[in-house]
């Protein structure tokens, strides 16, 4: 699967979440992802705008998800072939262990805070994230879908930025930086 993402800074939060909520979502939920991402020693898989990632999801339930994103198929928004493997919560630590083993240290650690609200868009599946990052002053809104191929992607990016523009999000609010950046910027 590709996954087709746009991700852009939110200036009002409170007037986002209103016209979110009148395209009634079907599920609307609260979740905090505790994200690690690790690297070569010579960050190679930055470098090229690959991510190697293990992902603990609290929501009510843990889930952990080991997810490696492959160089990104779209210079303007940066998405991503994505492979994901759901890993035993008791598995957690070994897994960290595992690939700091084979040559990937630890590169960075944040967790996102988040409200996904999962819509349908003009007959696609959309999720749709506002995300707040501690350390970081910004609100940002992220709507993803997922196609099965490439001729797919050009038709999913427009429906995305319309969504966006709905939501009261102009096109100069999305931006292509990464939240692995932002935080590490956000600390030096």
């Amino acid at each position: 699967m590709l996954e087709v993402e746009l991700k852009a800074i939110v200036s009002d939060e409170r007037q986002v979440e209103k016209e979110l909520m009148k395209l009634k979502p079907e599920k609307v939920e609260t979740v905090s992802y505790n994200d690690v991402y690790f690297d070569s020693r010579d960050g190679l898989l930055r470098s090229s705008g690959r991510e190697l990632r293990v992902r603990k999801i609290s929501n009510g339930h843990t889930k952990i998800v080991l997810t490696y994103k492959d160089e990104p198929f779209d210079a303007q928004t940066l998405s991503k072939p994505e492979y994901e493997v759901n890993i035993d919560i008791g598995d957690y630590d070994n897994i960290k262990h595992i690939i700091q083993m084979l040559g990937y240290p630890v590169d960075i650690e944040f967790t996102k805070f988040c409200r996904n609200y999962y819509l349908t868009y003009n007959g696609k599946k959309v999720l749709a994230t506002l995300v707040r990052i501690p350390g970081l002053e910004s609100c940002f809104i992220e709507v993803e879908s997922l196609v099965k191929t490439m001729n797919e992607t050009a038709g999913a990016k427009e429906n995305l930025k319309n969504l966006l523009a709905v939501s009261g999000i102009s096109q100069s609010d999305i931006t292509t930086g990464y939240y692995t950046d932002l935080v590490r910027a956000s600390r030096e």
